[in-house]
């Protein structure tokens, strides 16, 4: 069955990840195509791999996380080609590895604008999806 449309996952690690896309790309559920982005790659394909175990016929697609790029690529690939976007789900996590009161301020400050910023050109690349412009 052809799929019904498509998702974005960015921050598609081995656990949220691995559940929210299986459920997406599920005939009785979803039976969406997903285009999988996360910053480590060798995440990806793991997360193809068991998504595909339980559902063989899964329409995923793993793509690097530089939303910069990450949007064109989509665009251009061809088995995502003419699938409206359905839905988009940025599920980054915050991930300090300092124990909290070692954190400074401007360290916090720093990884807010990035996974904030992200947020935010992530937002923008699905709105143009769904409008239709590309012209990014």
């Amino acid at each position: 069955m052809p799929s019904s449309g498509l998702a974005i996952l960015i921050g598609a690690g081995p656990a949220t990840g691995t559940g929210i896309a299986s459920v997406l790309t599920s005939p009785t559920h979803g039976n969406l195509a997903v285009a999988l982005l996360s910053r480590r790659p060798e995440n990806l394909q793991a997360v193809i791999s068991k998504v595909r175990s339980a559902s063989p016929d899964a329409m995923l697609e793993a793509f690097a996380s530089d939303t910069s790029k990450a949007f064109a690529n989509i665009k251009a690939h061809d088995s995502l080609k003419g699938l409206n976007l359905t839905l988009a789900i940025y599920s980054i996590k915050y991930s300090s590895k300092k124990p909290s009161l070692e954190e400074t301020r401007e360290d916090f400050e720093e990884s807010l604008e990035t996974y904030v910023g992200g947020a935010v050109t992530f937002a923008q690349g699905s709105s143009l999806r769904v409008m239709g412009s590309w012209d990014w």
